[in-house]
């Protein structure tokens, strides 16, 4: 749901469309994302969701915080793959970034930069 979400996101800022809609679907989708942290605390991805969601509504250092817990969560020998693959669609969402609000844009940036020097941290 989170990917389709972004496709929305990515499609309405390149056909210079309301977000809006776009927005709300990843507002909502943080509560699904949390419960799913809740129910699986061992599952990186269930926190990459998460962090995503923090970021594409502009919640920086809470985006931040929770990267940085899912990094921890992966396995190290998988860690670089796994953050590059995370990253990826943030910096997709990069490209639209004039159909965004600042503090989204910010917040994506600095996630995009974390994945990095996480990635290569030992």
């Amino acid at each position: 749901m989170m990917n389709a979400a972004r496709i929305e996101l990515l499609l309405a800022g390149l056909r210079r469309a309301s977000t809006a809609p776009a927005r709300a679907r990843i507002e909502k989708l943080e509560h699904l994302a949390r419960f799913a942290v809740y129910s699986s605390e061992a599952d990186p991805w269930a926190a990459f969701d998460l962090a995503d969601t923090l970021s594409l509504t502009g919640r920086a250092e809470e985006g931040l915080a929770v990267l940085r817990e899912a990094s921890g969560l992966c396995p190290p020998d998988e860690r670089t793959a796994i953050l590059k693959t995370v990253a990826e669609p943030m910096n997709d969402s990069l490209t639209v970034s004039p159909a965004l609000e600042p503090p989204v844009t910010a917040a994506l940036r600095e996630a995009v930069e974390l994945c990095k020097t996480l990635a290569f941290q030992g």
